[in-house]
C-alpha cells in the first residue's frame, strides 16, 4: 500500500488544526488514530494518486479531523491523521475523494492538475460514503467510483 506525506493544502492545514485544537482542549490530548486502509476503484481498475478525505461527522473535538490518504499505484492507501500512516481516530466520517490530473503545463508552480472526478466525490455534505472507524484495524469497503 502506498501514500504520501503530502497532502492537499486544506488537509494539511485542517490537520494542523484539528491537532492544535486537540492538544488545547482537554487534559486527555487528542484522540488515538487507529490504523485505517482502503481502496479505490474505476471500472473495476485501481485509481492511482487519488486522495481519500475523511470528515469528521459527529463530535465537537473530531470535527477539525481530517484523516487522509493518497492511493498508490493499486489503488490502496493507508490514512494519516498525526504523522506517518497512522490511522483515524475512531468515529463516523463522511468520504470525499479527489483525483487530480497532471499539472497544467506552463505553470510551473502547480504540482497536480483539476479533478479528474470534476468534484462529483468532493463535497463531504453530498459524501456518497460513511464510514465508522473503530477501536483496532480498520479495513473500509472498496470505494468503487461510476
Amino acid at each position: 500500500m502506498a501514500s504520501s506525506d503530502r497532502a492537499p493544502p486544506a488537509a494539511r492545514l485542517a490537520g494542523a488544526l484539528a491537532l492544535l485544537t486537540a492538544l488545547g482542549c482537554g487534559a486527555g490530548g487528542p484522540p488515538p488514530a487507529q490504523p485505517t486502509r482502503g481502496e479505490v476503484r474505476l471500472q473495476g481498475k485501481p485509481v492511482a494518486g487519488a486522495w481519500v478525505v475523511l470528515t469528521a461527522t459527529e463530535g465537537d473535538k473530531a470535527r477539525a479531523m481530517k484523516p487522509f490518504g493518497r492511493t498508490g499505484p493499486d489503488g490502496t492507501f493507508r490514512l494519516r491523521t498525526y504523522e506517518g500512516e497512522d490511522g483515524a481516530p475512531a468515529g463516523e466520517y463522511a468520504v470525499t475523494i479527489t483525483w487530480p490530473g497532471p499539472p497544467p503545463k506552463g505553470d510551473p508552480d502547480a504540482t497536480e492538475g483539476p479533478d479528474r472526478l470534476k468534484g462529483r466525490f468532493a463535497d463531504p455534505a453530498k459524501a456518497r460514503w460513511k464510514v465508522q472507524i473503530a477501536p483496532g484495524d480498520n479495513t473500509l469497503p472498496a470505494f468503487v467510483l461510476d
